[in-house]
């Protein structure tokens, strides 16, 4: 299935790299826990932020969307019209794809017709109004 989403986990990052080679349309998902436990170690909290955002379960956790406007738009823009809008915060964009992500990605860049953005919210949010965003 040319169109199906698959996901790969790998524990060690490399060999992601190489299947990524061989199949561009695989996601590969390496192990992040040593990162988490380094991260929790430097930024006391992170460990609980970091649950946070993955846990499907409760709290705010991390979702995605394609942007269907019509036109490029500002992430100010956007960042603007998620949380007033919506009470979410934009965290990351992918511009050219998965592998290519800015996140805390500038204001002043623009956001085109397909690119995927990444955000926080209470739940998914099931419908987007793009006409909502200033331009």
């Amino acid at each position: 299935n040319t169109t199906a989403h698959i996901i790969a986990y790998f524990q060690k990052e490399e060999l992601g790299s190489l299947l990524k080679n061989h199949c561009p349309n695989i996601e590969c998902m390496p192990s992040v826990a040593v990162e988490m436990i380094a991260k929790s170690a430097v930024d006391p909290g992170s460990s609980v932020l970091h649950h946070e955002l993955l846990d499907v379960g409760k709290g705010m956790t991390q979702y995605s969307v394609a942007y269907s406007g019509e036109t490029p738009v500002l992430i100010k823009s956007i960042f603007t019209t998620f949380k007033e809008t919506y009470d979410a915060t934009l965290i990351g964009v992918a511009i050219d794809g998965s592998d290519k992500m800015l996140v805390n990605p500038p204001l002043d860049k623009h956001i085109y017709p397909g690119n995927r953005i990444f955000y926080i919210a209470d739940e998914r949010i099931v419908k987007f109004n793009w006409s909502d965003v200033r331009v």
